[in-house]
């Protein structure tokens, strides 16, 4: 068969890409190692932030929320999730119970086996977190007194869980 030539042998290297080839298996091996030197140089935190107490940011947080007078313009279901946010960021800091990606009911189950709180509290913090869904959820519009109650409960049950050394 004429159309089907033979295939040719291997081509020798020349010597004079020795180096060029040395040079690239260099680069290759070295450059992982400068790039990771550099990485961990520039790493050099900008400032050193002081976080403070999760007590002392809920209780500031609780103070906003006050002054913000949402129920007043009518904005209840603001007003009851930032409440409950406030709530469950402090539980989570506190007592590090992951309560800002539980469902209300993981949340009180996972409360029943938490040893932290007294059972006061625990059924407080149900039928407040209970509250808050049906006004989140339900369109429920609970009168102004009982907004101000879920105030003084947050409140109240941040100041009883605190520290006593922050007291």
């Amino acid at each position: 068969m004429p159309d089907i030539r033979d295939i040719k042998p291997p081509v020798d290297l020349p010597s004079d890409f020795l180096p060029l080839f040395l040079l690239a298996a260099f680069c290759l091996l070295c450059g992982p190692v400068f790039y990771l030197i550099r990485f961990f140089l520039g790493r050099r935190p900008s400032k050193i932030l002081v976080s403070q107490p999760p007590w002392q940011t809920a209780l500031e947080r609780l103070a906003d929320l006050k002054k913000n007078n949402l129920p007043q313009e009518g904005k209840i279901k603001e007003f009851y999730t930032q409440l409950s946010d406030i709530l469950r960021q402090y539980v989570e800091g506190r007592f590090q119970i992951k309560a800002t990606e539980m469902t209300t009911p993981e949340f009180l189950w996972q409360l029943k086996v938490a040893h932290d709180l007294n059972e006061s509290q625990k059924s407080l913090l149900g039928e407040f977190l209970s509250c808050c869904d049906l006004v989140k959820f339900a369109k429920h519009h609970p009168p102004l007194e009982d907004l101000e109650e879920g105030l003084i409960l947050v409140e109240r049950l941040i100041q009883e869980t605190k520290p006593s050394h922050d007291l």
